[in-house]
């Protein structure tokens, strides 16, 4: 019971305190919270619970999502056909790095889509 309080103080101050730091660094929230979360968890504030991994699952899918909600569909159709093929090539590298790194390093199959997202 007092590890579950632990735990849900310890995400809810990474939330309050997390705008406050990306303001300083003049970096995103996102960022800044991936990255307190990953400090905090590796410090042991942080423990393996099952609803928090599903919690944790849902809400970098919803970030996924709402990424690509900001993607402009009408301006990526009028890019020129040479940028495109470049894009393509920048993507398929990224992503073959990522894949390999992550097979390399023994990582979640999460670490493929998480790593290109910092490129």
């Amino acid at each position: 019971m007092t590890d579950n309080i632990i735990l849900i103080v310890t995400i809810s101050l990474i939330i309050i305190f997390s705008p406050f730091f990306a303001k300083i660094l003049r970096l995103p929230t996102t960022p800044i919270e991936i990255i307190l979360g990953s400090l905090l968890g590796y410090v042991g504030f942080l423990h393996d619970e099952h609803l928090f991994d599903l919690v944790a699952e849902f809400g970098f899918l919803y970030l996924m999502f709402i990424a690509g909600t900001e993607i402009n569909l009408k301006n990526v159709l009028k890019t020129p056909v040479s940028v495109m093929k470049k894009v393509v090539v920048y993507l398929a590298v990224l992503y073959g790095f990522s894949i390999a790194f992550s097979v390399q390093f023994d990582l979640g199959k999460i670490f493929i889509v998480l790593l290109p997202s910092y490129l």
